[in-house]
């Protein structure tokens, strides 16, 4: 059954995405010496470390598109990608809405308790089922990550979960067209997979991005795969996808 639901997810990302947006390509080649010139470019050593609720180290990058300030990294992962499918750097598998309370951990024990509340008293990845409408709690809350204040904001203080429009701004409207032009943008997006009903499936292949943007019950992702790229709605909020936090 999880790979019957890890499969339909990849062949939603396939076929769910907006106009312009999706694009096929035969091949992308990564270039060393450009990336290490974009990072060179867009490193922004004004800042201090900024570091999250765990301790854990990150920098900034800067946008060279929209002079927007990101983590260099997804929020809990220990290093920049060194490839796109570089483990080390996929980082934590956040449901939509939950703050950073363990759950998004990719080892964090299991409950099929759907929590009554939008603050859940455990750190454990909540698994969900469509009569609770795929969402791991049981009043759907669109405003859980809205903003830098956000209730559940789990970014580090002065960073924020982007909206559909920021992302998309410094992605697929600057040639982001599937898993190798995702790791050369700037962002360096690694293809950390997803976690669905408990399980971390599909990594290495595709990634699924987090924003803070809702509509119709759901919630809009960056989704790609190996050769293709756009914005999916997913009405599963349970399931964990990467995040990138940017300073308000």
């Amino acid at each position: 059954m999880k790979k019957i639901i890890l499969l339909t997810l990849v062949a939603v990302i396939s076929s769910s995405v907006q106009g312009d947006d999706l694009e096929h390509i035969e091949k992308e080649k990564v270039t060393h010496t450009t990336l290490k010139q974009t990072n060179s470019l867009n490193s922004v050593d004004s800042f201090s470390t900024i570091k999250d609720k765990y301790g854990n180290s990150y920098n900034v990058v800067k946008s060279p598109y929209t002079g927007r300030i990101w983590l260099d990294r997804n929020l809990g992962a220990s290093r920049v990608c060194q490839s796109p499918e570089d483990s080390e750097c996929y980082g934590d598998y956040f449901q939509w809405g939950r703050d950073s309370d363990g759950h998004e951990k990719k080892d964090s024990l299991i409950t099929s308790s759907i929590s009554l509340t939008s603050t859940p008293n455990h750190s454990k990845f909540i698994k969900s089922s469509s009569p609770n409408r795929y969402d791991w709690i049981s009043s759907q809350n669109d405003n859980l990550w809205q903003g830098i204040n956000g209730k559940n904001n789990p970014c580090p203080s002065g960073f924020r979960i982007p909206t559909m429009d920021e992302l998309k701004a410094e992605t697929t409207q600057q040639g982001v067209k599937g898993r190798n032009s995702a790791f050369e943008n700037f962002l360096k997006i690694p293809a950390a997979g997803s976690r669905c009903c408990g399980s971390i499936g599909t990594d290495g292949y595709n990634g699924i991005v987090w924003t803070s943007s809702s509509e119709s019950k759901g919630s809009w992702t960056l989704s790609f795969t190996g050769p293709k790229a756009g914005w999916v709605e997913l009405f599963g909020r349970a399931s964990g996808h990467s995040v990138r936090c940017l300073k308000d």
